[in-house]
């Protein structure tokens, strides 16, 4: 079982303005989606952040399609899903842990982990095994951090490296060694 963590981030490492906004990922792909779909097709579960999950909500773009999507929650409750999404979302509770578990117990085999608070629980519990960062030519200043404190170093292999014409550049990294 792998769990994957895919983001995109900037230069400085935020995720999203103090406020969450996101209008520094407004740039022009010419269509280019960076991979993301192919990702999506070799996925088969989604742990989704509470905060992602409802940004998503006021953006109104699902682009998961039906991948089950799990949303770790103790302020979100099942009734407060959209009723197109019911089918494909539940709420659950848990540690890391104990949701890669229950997954596992499902038969899930490949987790797309999303979310700066999310992806930052996994890599502190040594979940996370991939992390792709899509890096936006862009300075915040100040905004949500992707990554937090650890318990210690977490070294990661560069597994493949791409630019984009547009100026996005594509890492995917490989966990190493965890140092927890």
């Amino acid at each position: 079982m792998k769990c994957i963590g895919y983001i995109a981030i900037s230069l400085d490492g935020f995720i999203a303005r103090k406020d969450g906004g996101l209008d520094w990922l407004d740039i022009d792909t010419g269509g280019d989606d960076c991979g993301f779909k192919d990702f999506l097709l070799s996925i088969d579960a989604m742990i989704m952040g509470r905060v992602t999950f409802q940004k998503i909500l006021e953006i109104g773009q699902w682009v998961y399609g039906d991948i089950p999507v799990f949303v770790p929650s103790t302020k979100l409750q099942q009734k407060d899903v959209p009723e197109h999404l019911s089918s494909k979302l539940t709420v659950v509770q848990g540690t890391p842990t104990s949701l890669m578990e229950d997954l596992k117990a499902k038969g899930k085999k490949r987790v797309y982990v999303d979310g700066g608070k999310t992806v930052q629980s996994f890599i502190q519990e040594g979940l996370l095994d991939e992390l792709t960062l899509t890096q936006f030519p862009v300075l915040l200043g100040t905004g949500i951090p992707l990554f937090g404190e650890t318990k210690g170093d977490v070294k990661w292999e560069l597994v493949n490296s791409k630019a984009f014409a547009f100026g996005l550049v594509q890492n995917h990294y490989k966990l190493l060694k965890r140092g927890l």
